[in-house]
């Protein structure tokens, strides 16, 4: 699945045993409206099974090109913003415990949004309050030492 950069992602390519498959990385800003497949989980041009699926090499170049000029000029694909530091998912009982410890509120915010959500995870699954009450505390103690939840699993020594 080779891809092609230039001051970015610019498109990309898929080979399978029949056919293959080609998109853009910002597909929805490249093509115009007599593009084919948009939105298709087979790249922008749909199932290719020969040349003849392509767009011609002028209409093929000039899509290239526009994508090229688009990562140049720093433009940015609507839904491909980093999260926010605190999702609006966390609960408000994780958001109220960790609000009373300044430190494992900032370490939370700088962990990767999987990271947060697997705390999220942990103690939203709990069925009882008590076990609830009980994990968030086990939470703030692991964030205030800056740990993921899955820290005693981390190789050491790295």
């Amino acid at each position: 699945m080779p891809t092609f950069m230039h001051d970015g992602i610019v498109c990309g390519m898929a080979a399978f045993k029949k056919h293959c498959a080609f998109g853009f990385w910002k597909g929805k800003l490249i093509l115009d409206k007599q593009g084919k497949c948009i939105d298709e989980s087979m790249g922008h041009f749909g199932h290719i099974a020969s040349i003849k699926d392509l767009p011609s090499d002028r209409q093929l170049m000039a899509y290239i090109k526009k994508a090229v000029k688009l990562n140049m000029d720093g433009v940015k694909v609507l839904g491909r913003e980093r999260r926010k530091a605190t999702p609006k998912w966390v609960p408000a009982c994780l958001l109220t415990a960790l609000r009373k410890h300044p430190k494992a509120l900032e370490n939370f915010r700088a962990l990767s949004a999987g990271h947060r959500n697997e705390y999220v995870i942990w103690i939203t699954d709990a069925k009882r309050e008590a076990t609830r009450l009980k994990r968030l505390g086990i939470a703030v103690s692991w964030l205030k030492d800056g740990k993921n939840m899955n820290w005693c699993y981390e190789t050491r020594g790295r």
